[in-house]
């Protein structure tokens, strides 16, 4: 019981010192597939995100291509353009194929607040959002362009990680 206690919260330490910020990303494959989580169960989902420049402000300027849930994105070169394309829409990145992604949060865009690899043929979890309740996952199948920045944790993560070790351990001891 506790050595699967303790292997579940050192797996999830890892995770979370994986944790980091791209926010510029280029397709890993073409298409490109991106879905939030109630897409991949198959619920409906009502999260629109989209893919804007790679220069751009997210806040301010508009998507060049949007969806709602999940798609395939498709890329193609249309001289130093490239044409984006997914569900019946498309828009076009100016000189590039590298892109940010963003989430309409009730008529604002927002970009990516945090993201982690999950597989090694470039499947990454992007997180959107404060966490507050509002927390919204997106996968996708992308490749983090330029320097891939860690997202420190908070003093506090690490205080509460070493108390739990600290008391699995003394329990341990006692018994």
């Amino acid at each position: 019981m506790f050595s699967k206690l303790k292997a579940s919260m050192v797996l999830a330490l890892a995770l979370a010192a994986n944790i980091a910020q791209a926010g510029v990303w280029a397709p890993a494959a073409n298409p490109l597939v991106a879905a939030d989580l109630q897409t991949l169960y198959q619920l409906p989902s009502n999260a629109e995100f989209g893919i804007f420049e790679d220069t751009a402000d997210v806040s301010s300027a508009a998507p060049v291509l949007t969806f709602i849930g999940g798609a395939e994105i498709t890329f193609a070169q249309s001289g130093s353009d490239y044409t984006v394309s997914a569900n019946g829409s498309e828009g076009t990145l100016s000189g590039s194929f590298m892109f940010q992604f963003g989430w309409n949060n009730n008529g604002v865009w927002e970009t990516e607040t945090s993201s982690a690899q999950l597989t090694a043929d470039g499947f990454w979890l992007l997180a959107f959002g404060t966490g507050q309740g509002n927390l919204v996952p997106l996968l996708a199948q992308v490749t983090p362009m330029g320097e891939v920045g860690e997202v420190p944790l908070p003093a506090t993560a690490w205080f509460m990680v070493t108390s739990l070790f600290g008391m699995l351990f003394v329990g341990r001891r006692k018994a």
